[in-house]
């Protein structure tokens, strides 16, 4: 499936190899997004760490595009997008162990792993019936920097009641993958210099594989669905600078 879908995307290009660059559109996008993780539970240790489905997380993202029309179909166009998103993963950890001498009534822990990323998106678009109305599918992929993870990830203050949890919270944070491949797909419309789309994005590669805790890898594998709202404007727009010609 995957080979098809690049096989596709490769035959595009190549029948856009004589796309002049002034009918490139450029233009700005913002994205509000609602992200589920995939129900899943997995034993670290003497840890249950569990995801739940029902549990809605918000997220976002700002960046950039650039739509690069078909020069052999007007209706089919490439748009290409690299923006800064930022999103939380709530798990829940049970302590199947509890230490007496400690607090044993603190048998569940809930951190909120905070996430950001620099992405980069790609899809073809097409009007099925030459509107504005646009379909939408295309891969994404994005790269957070272990530093800023671990960054993010590490002011639990040792006085609070969930210290105890901290380094399994910590390695959780570890195991977190830089690097996520995703796939998305959805229905946009175009009014003026304005995009607004409707889209799903799902994950092809986990959010995290294992994790390594106490000298122990653990699997651990973590997907999420998204459904994001984007809204784009398109700054500089070629189809609406043309001047009307003279009569």
């Amino acid at each position: 499936m995957r080979v098809r879908c690049a096989f596709v995307f490769l035959l595009f290009i190549l029948s856009n190899r004589n796309t002049q660059a002034q009918t490139v559109a450029y233009g700005l996008l913002s994205s509000y997004g609602q992200y589920r993780l995939n129900q899943t539970e997995s034993r670290i240790g003497q840890y249950i760490a569990r995801a739940s489905d029902t549990q809605v997380l918000d997220m976002w993202r700002v960046g950039a595009f650039a739509r690069i029309p078909s020069s052999n179909h007007p209706d089919w166009s490439l748009q290409v997008e690299a923006y800064r998103s930022g999103r939380n993963a709530f798990i829940q950890l049970e302590n199947t162990t509890p230490d007496p001498s400690g607090y044993p009534d603190w048998i569940i822990s809930s951190p909120s792993l905070q996430i950001r990323r620099y992405e980069l998106a790609s899809f073809v678009s097409v009007k099925p019936f030459g509107g504005p109305i646009r379909l939408l599918a295309g891969p994404a992929v994005g790269y957070s920097p272990r530093r800023e993870l671990l960054r993010r990830n590490a002011d639990w203050p040792e006085g609070a009641v969930s210290y105890p949890y901290r380094k399994i919270e910590i390695d959780m944070v570890r195991g977190i993958n830089r690097g996520v491949v995703g796939f998305q797909a959805g229905v946009g419309v175009d009014i003026w210099r304005t995009t607004l789309d409707i889209r799903r994005e799902t994950n092809i590669t986990p959010i995290t594989r294992q994790v390594s805790h106490n000298g122990h890898v653990y699997p651990t594998r973590l997907t999420g669905n998204t459904w994001l709202l984007t809204l784009g404007f398109r700054i500089i727009d070629p189809d609406h600078s043309k001047k009307p010609a003279a009569h």
